[in-house]
């Protein structure tokens, strides 16, 4: 298993490929990415704020998800948490990418 160390530097080398689809931009490239904290039991929690606090719901939940699955593939890494900050629809999507078992029941 990987360091602490090698786990944050591949976290974020993987957030290099995360991309906002409305403008194509990397998010490491606009900032976006506040804080990434990595427990030393595998456990990851990262804040995401947006380009604009209206940016469409649409495109704010596929970079909390691209975030959340990047992470996941991280040798090491057993649970990730992101944060959604500065949107207006933060609360839901940051309930339904960090209860994905919850959001596909309510489609039932």
């Amino acid at each position: 298993m990987p360091t602490k160390e090698e786990m944050i530097d591949q976290i974020w080398e993987k957030l290099n490929y995360v991309v906002d689809p409305e403008i194509g931009v990397p998010i490491l490239e606009l900032n976006l990415v506040e804080k990434l904290d990595v427990s030393d039991d595998g456990n990851v929690y990262t804040e995401v704020r947006m380009t604009t606090p209206v940016c469409p719901a649409m495109f704010a939940y596929q970079i909390a998800e691209d975030v959340r699955r990047s992470i996941m593939e991280v040798e090491g890494v057993k649970n990730v948490t992101v944060k959604i900050k500065d949107h207006y629809m933060a609360d839901i999507i940051n309930q339904n990418i960090n209860s994905p078992e919850e959001q596909s029941k309510s489609y039932e």
